[in-house]
This record gives structure tokens, sequence and C-alpha cells, in this order.
């Protein structure tokens, strides 16, 4: 598996640098790795994710070697989205080698310093990344992407990777679920999930997160729970203005909202409590 796909890979450094912005193209590539695990699979003993996990570590070295011969600088192009083929790889085959998994993830971070082109799609959509920024989604449509998102997270976690993010100078360490999204304002994805009320997602989410630990939901821009609280009561605010015009009660809320607050409580240690002063008179 290795000799072969090295060959092809040869043949491939001499294709444009841009070959592989096209998605369409990392798809192709993506097809044709898989035809070569499935037959080097098939000839040898059956073990396919053995082949996949020879196959993304050969990946893994090009991009290292073609790092290398450029100062230890990632040149980006078709030599970093590469990565991507490989991450796609990740996914369809199901790699169990969570190490392998970290490595890769670590090899896209430490070039891109950002997971936007897994986590943007997972929220808004897989178009919406190329309104974002200029490239699309390696996966075939949101449910997809989300999938792929609790599948990265799970190896994250079973790695216990941390990530560094610099902000105003200071250097913070972040899980994979905390990482801020530079082109959503530094938020983190489980705070996007409440500002925009997705309750199917947080439920989705939450079992992935180890629970001693909690989520972010603050950006790191507001490190305390202003963001949070305020975001909390435009909340309240909105369920009780709803439950009075459909319900004619002030006291039930949609069950969506009651999912979302239930996984947010068992994620978020600090979460603010509002209360009413009660009049003794």
């Amino acid at each position: 598996m290795e000799h072969f796909l090295d060959c092809y890979l040869d043949g491939f450094k001499e294709a444009p640098r841009n070959t592989l912005h096209d998605a369409r193209t990392r798809k192709e590539m993506v097809e044709y790795i898989s035809t070569m695990i499935n037959g080097c699979a098939t000839a040898e003993d059956g073990d396919t994710n053995a082949s996949c996990v020879i196959a993304i570590d050969t990946l893994i070295r090009y991009h290292r070697r073609a790092k290398l011969s450029n100062g230890n600088v990632c040149m980006m192009g078709k030599n970093h989205n590469i990565l991507y083929v490989g991450l796609r790889l990740c996914y369809i085959w199901q790699v169990k080698k969570s190490g392998l998994v970290a490595e890769l993830l670590n090899e896209i971070y430490f070039c891109e310093y950002t997971f936007e082109r897994i986590l943007i799609g997972a929220i808004f959509g897989t178009k919406a990344p190329h309104y974002f920024a200029g490239w699309k989604s390696d996966f075939d449509n949101q449910e997809d992407n989300f999938r792929g998102l609790i599948y990265f997270l799970d190896k994250a976690n079973r790695s216990k990777m941390l990530f560094p993010f610099h902000w105003n100078g200071i250097l913070h360490y972040y899980r994979f679920i905390d990482l801020p999204i530079e082109s959503c304002g530094k938020a983190s994805i489980l705070r996007l999930s409440v500002q925009f009320g997705l309750a199917d997602k947080i439920g989705r989410i939450q079992p992935s997160i180890p629970i001693q630990h909690g989520q972010l939901l603050t950006s790191v821009a507001q490190s305390d729970t202003h963001g949070f609280s305020e975001k909390s009561t435009r909340t309240n605010n909105k369920q009780r203005a709803y439950n009075r015009k459909i319900r004619g009660s002030d006291t039930r809320r949609p069950y969506s909202t009651v999912s979302m607050w239930s996984g947010t409580t068992r994620t978020e240690a600090p979460v603010p409590l509002y209360y009413q002063k009660m009049s003794m008179g």
C-alpha cells in the first residue's frame, strides 16, 4: 500500500499548486485512494482499516516533507490540501487509531491555527464555508459534516488534545470543542449553537464532552460569563413572548428550548442563575 501510494504521490509533485483547491478534485483523489485501499486489503489480509492507516500516514509524511523543504513553513496549496484528503479518508473509513487521527489534526492546526473547515459546515451547512472563506466543504451535506465533527471530536478527546491559541499576546490552550472560530467572532461551536437555538446539535455534541471538564460557552474576547448571561436573558425574553402569544402562559417553554438548556447546564459549570426578589410585605 505504502509503495503504491508513494509512486502516485511522486507524479502528484508535478501537478499545479492549486490542483486540490477544487472540492471535486479532492473527492476524486479520495475515491482513487479508497479504491487502492480496498485492492491492497483484498490482496493481503482483508483488513481495510490497516491499509487506510498506512495511506493516511503516507499523506502526513508527504505534507511534512513538503513543509521541511520550505524551511519548515507550509506552502499551503496542494501540499496542505492533501491533509483534507486524509481527513476525509479517516472519516469515511472510520479509522480507529486515535493517535493517527490526532497527528493529522495537529498537522492541519499548526498550519492554519483553526478547524473552520470542519466546524462551520456543521453549524451553518456545507455551502456556508464557500461564502465565509472561498473554499468548498469536503463533506456531502450538513448531516455528514456534523457526523464528521462528532468523529473528530471523539478522537481529539481520546487523545486529550490541547491546541494553542493567542489572544492579546496571551497564550491559551483549548480542547477541540472549545476552540474559538475566527470568522464567527471567536465564539466556540457550543456558543454558536446556543445563540442560534440549535438544541438538536447541543444534544448530539453533549455525549462527546467529558462532563467533568464542561465546555466553554464564552468567546475569548469575553472571558467571563457576561456574554452567555446576556444571551440567556434575551432567549428567556423571547421564550416568554412566545408563550404569551401561542399558549397564553408564561410558565411553559418549547421542548427545543428546554432540551437546549438541559444540554448546556450539563456541560457548563458556571451557569448564571436568574431570580426575582420576593416582597415580604
